[in-house]
């Protein structure tokens, strides 16, 4: 897989995109997703063989890119919701199953 920033310069300025990775603080392997999108659930995300279902470990997003991720698959249980620029640890233990990814604040 490329760097983070190698996807991010090839997306045509796209800046709502988000970064899953395997570990905690942006460490272990990753997955970069280009929105507007949202999937019910993460055995099925783009150019990924992996199932990425609660093994998320940390979440990184772009300047634009608002992500509401969610414990279980097709958006229930407990949601927790990730503004533009941030990187966070995963809130609990690589427990999410599907999430949303918005180029603007979303209304919840």
């Amino acid at each position: 897989m490329e760097t983070p920033n190698q996807n991010f310069q090839n997306s045509n300025n796209n800046d709502c995109w988000v970064t899953f990775y395997e570990d905690t603080n942006g460490n272990g392997k990753f997955i970069t997703i280009y929105g507007p999108c949202q999937y019910p659930k993460l055995n099925n995300l783009p150019n990924s063989d992996k199932d990425w279902g609660d093994s998320i470990g940390s979440i990184r997003t772009g300047p634009k890119a608002w992500v509401i991720i969610y414990n279980d698959e097709d958006y229930s249980d407990d949601r927790n919701l990730i503004g533009p620029d941030s990187v966070v640890n995963a809130p609990s233990d690589d427990d999410i199953d599907s999430f949303q990814l918005f180029d603007s604040a979303p209304h919840i």
